[in-house]
């Protein structure tokens, strides 16, 4: 404990620092004023992600089920989690447990940010201040958004992965479970040699197919009341989703164009990387935290870009980034350098946005062209999440993929 503190102690001070800062913010600018200077949508009560969970419990208490009806939650929203969430009931947890779930959530979150960043330079401790000041963590801290949670057993399973691949496995395994969309951090048994790859890849498959059909009805009824939205949203079809709801006659012209484009981008990187290998990143890749982390946080940004529509909130999990990228900005006149350079300043752009988006209103009421400025930018991110995800995979795998010797 003494050398984990000693070595993330900076980690920690930044950490107060920023709850600091907004709890100074809330107390002399006024908790309104400051969410609405950040552009950051009001609900009331606080933590109204997590109230649909704690509400559906009391519902649960009630004899009805709150996937299908959430009398209890104050905006009427069906608690749509997998229903193992319910057994939550039997510990008689209610509505007036909300906030000391939400502030133990903040707490959760901060240790997991302990955990990433590990003795962070002056040059880092900048880019980590502007992660954790930014809109969109403070959107997922105030909704008391589940998140936080996979995100933390996600780190977990980093965590073990050297120390016991089982409890690692089973810790992705659990999140996929309460959540679904962790299922892609199964990225991390890439750093198996190519048998134990291979055994643990068909222990996650044949369970995560096991669970999918045992609860393939309930799935269904989470996918019919989960919102798809393009406000304050990410992910493939985001701008479609927009032409959908505003404009029927283009979106049924168009829809088929996000899978077009990530089609193109898996090409062009693939290909590029193959004929460009030991000249576009020769830099060899060291097996470490860093890169697991990596791995696990590239995986789960491409693999939900590419399911649908996600809440901004979602992008926590590019916090999981920042150590192997900042390592990577490290290398001397390198393209992998350069690329790593441009992808935090992408991150960081990502994440302010909703506090950016609030100016671009203001110089141009226009939505489309603003969603189209945005997609510009997550769309750059994810095609070069894409190549550096590749860049990471290990020789054996794209020996085998790429049926090159020398790759």
């Amino acid at each position: 404990m003494y050398n984990f503190i000693t070595s993330r102690y900076k980690t920690i001070l930044i950490c107060c620092f920023v709850v600091i800062t907004y709890v100074i913010l809330f107390k002399f600018n006024g908790y309104d004023r400051t969410m609405k200077f950040l552009n950051i949508p009001i609900m009331y009560p606080h933590f109204a992600d997590l109230r649909v969970i704690t509400s559906g419990l009391e519902t649960v208490k009630l004899g009805i089920d709150p996937l299908i009806d959430n009398p209890s939650d104050p905006w009427k929203r069906p608690l749509n989690y997998p229903r193992i969430w319910q057994y939550l009931s039997i510990f008689n947890i209610n509505s007036n447990h909300t906030i000391a779930i939400g502030i133990f959530l903040i707490f959760l979150f901060f240790i997991n940010v302990v955990i990433i960043y590990k003795k962070p330079n002056t040059k880092l401790i900048i880019i980590i201040l502007l992660l954790l000041l930014s809109p969109t963590i403070l959107l997922a801290l105030e909704r008391g958004n589940i998140d936080i949670i996979m995100l933390f057993l996600i780190t977990l399973s980093v965590i073990f992965i050297n120390r016991n691949k089982f409890i690692s496995v089973f810790f992705i395994l659990t999140a996929f479970i309460l959540k679904l969309f962790p299922i892609f951090g199964s990225a991390l048994i890439l750093k198996f040699k190519e048998k134990k790859f291979k055994n643990y890849l068909l222990i996650i498959f044949l369970f995560s197919l096991a669970y999918t059909i045992l609860t393939f009805s309930e799935l269904k009824i989470i996918k019919l009341s989960t919102p798809e939205d393009w406000y304050n949203s990410y992910g493939m079809k985001v701008f479609i989703t927009y032409l959908k709801q505003t404009n029927i006659t283009v979106f049924q012209k168009t829809y088929f164009i996000p899978y077009i484009l990530v089609t193109v981008i898996l090409i062009i990187s693939v290909i590029t990387l193959i004929k460009k290998r030991g000249l576009l990143f020769p830099e060899v890749i060291l097996e470490d935290m860093n890169l697991d982390f990596f791995r696990v946080g590239a995986s789960i940004f491409l693999g939900i870009f590419i399911l649908g529509n996600n809440y901004s909130y979602r992008l926590i999990f590019l916090i999981l980034l920042i150590p192997q990228l900042y390592i990577w900005t490290e290398e001397k006149k390198s393209v992998l350098s350069k690329v790593s350079k441009l992808t935090i300043f992408l991150i960081l752009v990502c994440l302010w946005f909703i506090y950016i988006e609030k100016y671009l209103v203001q110089l141009n009421s226009d939505w489309l062209l603003i969603l189209i400025i945005k997609d510009i930018f997550i769309w750059s991110l994810f095609g070069l999440l894409i190549l550096l995800f590749i860049h990471t995979l290990p020789e054996w795998f794209k020996n085998k993929v790429f049926k090159q010797k020398d790759i």
